[in-house]
Order: C-alpha cells, then structure tokens, then sequence
C-alpha cells in the first residue's frame, strides 16, 4: 500500500524556490514507485491516484475525514507493509535528507523503517547530508494497519 500524503486542499508544505506542493510531489513519487513495484511483480494499491483530497467537500473537519478515508481503504485492502510518502520541514535551509518513521513498538515496522532508511541516507550523502536515523513514532497513519507500516519523509 502507497500513501500520497495530503491532497486537495491539504497541500502540505511549499516549496520556498519552486512552489510546489507537498501534495503533488507526493502522488508523484507514489505513483512512480508504484509503477515500478508492479514490474517486479508485486500488487501496489494507492490510497490516492489523483490530486484531489480524500474527504469529500472541503468543509469543517476535512482533515479528520481524509485520514478516515485513508484507514478505511487500508483496512478493506489488508496490506502487507504500508509506506505514506511525506515532504519535511525544516526551519534551516542547508539541512537536508530523508527520516523514515514507525509505529513505536512494532519490531517489524523497525526493521523495515531501517531497510529504507539505510538507502535513502546513501543517496543524501552524496550532498554531504547528515545520515539520519529511523524513528519510532505514534502518528495516525502508523496504526491503521495490522502490518508494518512506516511514514518516509523524502526530503526537507
């Protein structure tokens, strides 16, 4: 299961230079890795295949509704691992790299969290980024899953 963080009216952070949303870099990235599982045979199911939201109109509570939205379509497909792809903010400009998140207390979800973390610090490093370390975490998106689910921050 791929997640594309935010949607809609839920941009998540901009880009200070390009302007881009956090939204489209995210479906973006989904939706390339998903293409690329499924040629090496695994099954990838999207939480989200375009850049609208997943809450319907965009009135008082559209967020709480989205991440509803996000458990209930993960719960019906029962994945083995699920990644929720995310964009970081970080309030200095020269810090760079990639954090991937997991549930606290799921060994599995450790295991791969460090599994992704390992290769996104090799990429980082050759713009002389500081190797950063998977971190347990109790964020929504982590518990709505029985299996291994983990929140990969691509970049900030």
């Amino acid at each position: 299961m791929l997640d594309a963080g935010h949607g809609g009216k839920d941009g998540g952070v901009v880009g200070k230079n390009t302007k881009v949303k956090e939204s489209d870099l995210n479906l973006e990235i989904t939706q390339r890795l998903g293409e690329q599982l499924e040629e090496m045979g695994f099954e990838v199911i999207l939480t989200r295949k375009t850049q609208a939201g997943l809450y319907g109109l965009p009135t008082r509570g559209f967020k709480k509704r989205d991440m509803q939205r996000r458990k209930e379509i993960i719960e019906e497909s029962n994945p083995d691992l699920v990644v929720s792809v995310h964009q970081n903010l970080y309030p200095t400009s020269g810090t760079r790299g990639a954090q991937v998140f997991y549930l606290k207390g799921d060994p599995e979800g450790e295991i791969f969290a460090n599994a992704l973390q390992t290769p996104l610090n090799k990429i980082y490093e050759k713009q002389d980024s500081k190797a950063r370390v998977s971190k347990p975490a109790e964020y929504f998106m982590l518990t709505c899953a029985p299996c291994p689910s983990v929140i990969v921050e691509c970049g900030f």
